[in-house]
């Protein structure tokens, strides 16, 4: 129930805090082109053979698709990409209105997002890692948001035992895995209560509709790419026409091997070292996990408050095996992670579980929801401060769009009345140009051609 000031004052925070951000790496490489290919076409089949990042659309990436356009020369995808900034702002703002006594997934949730503030106040390099996905077409924050609010109404359901909050886990835990599949393990929390609480034939209408909306994204990546998930090789098939599974498990490989080599990926795509062994591990810990400040905090955090907090939820007798599911869960997400583990494909896991263990070692008590209202005005106040030159960046015209130059693209010729180009210069980048799109600026040679099929599909074959 919000009225008309609070979204205003969240639309200027986004507006200031995004106005000097500039669009991810991935974002100008290769996101605007897949949302191009969404928007403008029906299934393009095989798109892989363009490039393998082409072949990883996420049901979020579909929906961005949906605003693939400007109004006003505001691109509305990226306002689309903050949506889910405005429903946890909308919790944010029932903690605020609420006068009777604090419970701990208000706690979680409330420390959640001060942990981000707090975070991209201290971080030296802009707002961070985390607030510098806003204004990008990435699926990390909004992951990482969709993860956060799935625990929170997991917890509040376990308080309240209200069947409520159930299809909130449903949709939030999907909504999760659509936005990126190494988060797979957090689906365990909504399958525990259907076969825990017999919620399968009590909400069957709902969970069917749910299994559909899988179906049908399984369905269109098989049609995409010839894989159920891609780039699992095990969810592929050899289909005719499309890219082998050799294919996929290369471009596989060079995801684990880029992510296991961090930070100097010296020996990226020694495979020997960094996907047939565990070799990569201890250098990988060192160098990256040890050095990453987002690492550092979440390690000590764990060391300091692990034994206290799993103290207090073993004398509470009747919250004890669901958050044994919880925990689980969110180990398992960690396992998962490890296959290609860089840190900003697990921003969710990263901030709950430390957030976790605060919120459930300190005591619930009147002055600190008191200090805890006072906080975020005074975070955000420092945050504004921190960016306070940003008031010569606003200009709507650009906030949601930047300008791209695009004086460096070459033609390197035509299929299916397309144009092919790459980009000679700034890495390869792509932006949002509507040609087809070489990322590779050092192929000169096309291995491939664009014909529809007897269906009236746009299909790739390989030349």
């Amino acid at each position: 129930n919000l009225n008309l000031l609070e979204p205003l004052v969240l639309i200027f925070l986004v507006i200031f805090l995004n106005s000097s951000n500039d669009p991810t790496y991935d974002t100008q490489l290769y996101h605007h082109q897949i949302l191009n290919w969404n928007y403008n076409f029906k299934i393009v089949m095989n798109l892989a053979t363009v490039d393998s990042r082409m072949a990883m659309i996420s049901p979020w990436q579909l929906f961005l698709s949906i605003g693939n356009f400007k109004i006003f020369d505001v691109f509305v995808a990226k306002i689309l990409n903050f949506l889910p900034l405005y429903i946890i702002f909308a919790e944010l703002i029932g903690f605020y209105k609420k006068k009777v006594d604090l419970e701990r997934f208000e706690l979680f949730l409330v420390i959640s997002i001060l942990y981000i503030f707090f975070y991209s106040l201290i971080h030296p390099f802009k707002n961070g890692i985390i607030l510098m996905h806003l204004g990008s077409l990435g699926t990390d924050f909004a992951a990482m948001i969709f993860f956060i609010l799935t625990i929170y109404f997991f917890i509040k359901y376990i308080v309240n035992r209200s069947d409520d909050y159930f299809r909130y886990i449903v949709i939030l835990s999907s909504l999760t895995v659509f936005c990126r599949t190494s988060y797979i393990p957090i689906l365990l929390l909504p399958t525990v209560l259907i076969f825990n609480k017999k919620l399968f034939l009590k909400e069957i209408n709902f969970n069917f509709l749910v299994i559909f909306i899988f179906v049908a994204w399984f369905l269109r990546s098989l049609f995409n790419n010839g894989c159920l998930i891609y780039p699992l090789k095990f969810t592929c098939f050899s289909f005719d026409n499309y890219v082998s599974k050799a294919y996929v498990e290369n471009y596989s490989n060079i995801i684990k091997s880029f992510a296991r080599t961090a930070p100097d990926h010296y020996r990226f795509m020694d495979i020997n070292f960094s996907i047939n062994t565990y070799q990569w591990f201890v250098p990988w810990f060192k160098k990256y996990i040890l050095i990453n400040s987002l690492s550092q905090i979440f390690l000590a955090i764990i060391l300091a408050l692990s034994i206290p907090a799993i103290f207090k939820i073993i004398k509470n007798k009747n919250l004890r095996l669901n958050y044994v599911y919880l925990v689980i869960s969110l180990i398992l997400c960690l396992v998962v992670w490890l296959e290609a583990p860089d840190l900003r494909f697990a921003l969710g896991i990263f901030i709950s579980i430390p957030v976790l263990l605060i919120s459930y070692t300190f005591p619930l008590k009147k002055k600190l929801f008191k200090y805890l209202k006072l906080s975020f005005p005074l975070l955000i106040l420092c945050l504004i401060i921190k960016n306070i030159n940003n008031y010569k960046e606003i200009n709507l015209n650009s906030i949601f769009l930047k300008e791209y130059n695009y004086d460096n693209f070459e033609t390197l010729g035509l299929t299916g009345g397309l144009r092919i180009v790459k980009n000679t210069s700034n890495n390869g980048f792509c932006y949002d140009i509507k040609d087809i799109c070489i990322i590779d600026k050092n192929k000169n040679n096309i291995n491939f051609l664009l014909r529809k099929n007897k269906f009236g599909y746009f299909q790739f074959f390989e030349n």
